[in-house]
Parts: C-alpha cells; sequence; structure tokens
C-alpha cells in the first residue's frame, strides 16, 4: 500500500515538474512562409498594373509624330531644268545671250570655256584691233559680264548678220557681235578663242 502511495507521489510530482517546465515557455512563432505574399487590394493591383501602360502609351504618343511627320523634302536636283537655263532674259539683237542655242545645240556665253569645245560669244564690242587683217582680235562682253577674247577670220570677211559688208569705222566699241569659237586643246594658258565666222548684228 504504501508503495503505491509513493508511486502516485512520485507521478504527481513528476506531472507538476514538467508542468512548470513546459508550462512557462513560450511556443516559437511559426516562421513565415516565404511564398507568403502581403496582401494588395484589387484597386491598389490595378492601379500599379495601369501606370505602366500610360507610360507606354504617352511612349507612343510621344514617337508618333515622328512617324507621322512629313517626309524631308529631297533636296533640289543640281542642274536646272532645260527651260530656266535656255533663257535668263538677257537678249543680243533679239536672240538669246545664254542657254542653248536651238539650231547648232551650241552652248552660248558659258562661264567658262573647255578647251576643244565648240560654242556661240554673243554681246559687244569693248575693244578692236584690226592689225594684221588677217588675223584680227576682239574682245567681246557678254550681257554676264564675262569677256571673249576671239581671234578672227579675215577683216575683209566679216558681214553684218544681213550680209551687208561693214566698213572699218564700224568695228567699234558697243557693235553687237555673234561668233562659233573655239579654244583649241593645246592652247595652254591663252585665253584667246578662235572663230571663222564672227559676224555683227544689227541691233533691233
Amino acid at each position: 500500500m504504501k508503495k503505491v502511495a509513493w508511486i502516485v507521489v512520485l507521478m504527481l510530482l513528476l506531472t507538476g515538474l514538467l508542468a512548470a517546465c513546459g508550462g512557462g515557455a513560450e511556443t516559437p512563432a511559426a516562421p513565415a512562409d516565404a511564398s507568403e505574399v502581403p496582401a494588395v487590394s484589387a484597386d491598389e493591383t490595378n492601379e500599379e498594373a495601369a501606370e505602366p501602360v500610360a507610360e507606354a502609351e504617352v511612349a507612343e504618343e510621344e514617337a508618333a509624330p515622328a512617324d507621322d511627320a512629313p517626309a524631308a523634302e529631297e533636296p533640289a536636283a543640281e542642274e536646272a531644268p532645260a527651260e530656266e537655263s535656255e533663257a535668263t532674259g538677257d537678249m543680243i539683237a533679239g536672240r538669246p545671250a545664254s542657254g542653248i542655242d536651238p539650231d547648232t545645240g551650241l552652248e552660248i556665253n558659258p562661264p567658262t570655256v573647255v578647251p576643244g569645245v565648240d560654242f556661240i560669244v554673243r554681246g559687244e564690242i569693248v575693244n578692236a584691233n584690226l592689225t594684221p587683217q588677217d588675223s584680227p582680235e576682239f574682245v567681246i562682253l557678254s550681257p554676264s559680264g564675262t569677256r571673249f577674247r576671239i581671234r578672227s577670220q579675215h577683216v575683209g570677211e566679216i558681214v553684218y548678220d544681213d550680209g551687208t559688208k561693214p566698213a572699218l569705222h564700224e568695228f567699234q566699241r558697243g557693235v553687237l557681235v555673234q561668233a562659233t569659237v573655239r579654244q583649241e586643246e593645246d592652247a595652254g594658258a591663252t585665253i584667246t578663242v578662235h572663230s571663222t565666222d564672227l559676224m555683227l548684228l544689227h541691233e533691233q
């Protein structure tokens, strides 16, 4: 009987000790689950999603003018249209003083002389040297301001555009002239051009 009583007392003591030790300890908090995400309301989710969309729309609107802008105009062509190059308004005795001569296809009063290429000079005499008469020399001024030094055929072979023969005193400053000329390819540094059909023009 005493043995049973001791066993009961020991069991009670053990129970009390276990209760004293285990009851005072706090149950550790369960570790936070890494997969858990703080709850976000549906409105907040929609607002966050709307911000990138709005930025994308702004970017598209800013880029739109570049796409819709009219293409830059192509630089104008380097060569002027033929109609503009053939008529500048300057006339010599009723004939064009620039452009391309329709009858011969030759350029009239070009700004530069190309050796070996025929062209037409139309202008007025600013200086005439009739000596020697078989190789007279004329300085002709075009309306554009270009001067041409022409060595022509014999003075006796020069006539007006109507076929009449001029007197020597008529080869004077201000008289209008036309000539088909060429500078020889081996002419070197000379600015003289040669003609075999220089003629005087009557003013109209």
